[in-house]
């Protein structure tokens, strides 16, 4: 489910640096696992194309 980056920031506002550091890479690599999904040809599945519309 998506939220709006407010919530997103009010759900994180009185946390450590450090576990909005974490938060953050947990993101990234949440967007670079997709991103392999998406880009790797020889996985152009059906359930491939699932996860890309549920992306998009």
């Amino acid at each position: 489910m998506m939220i709006s980056p407010e919530m997103f920031a009010n759900e994180y506002r009185n946390d450590s640096i450090e576990k909005i550091i974490e938060i953050r890479n947990d993101l990234i690599n949440d967007i670079k696992d997709l991103e392999k999904i998406v880009f790797d040809k020889e996985r152009n599945t059906e359930s491939s194309l699932i996860c890309i519309n549920i992306y998009t």
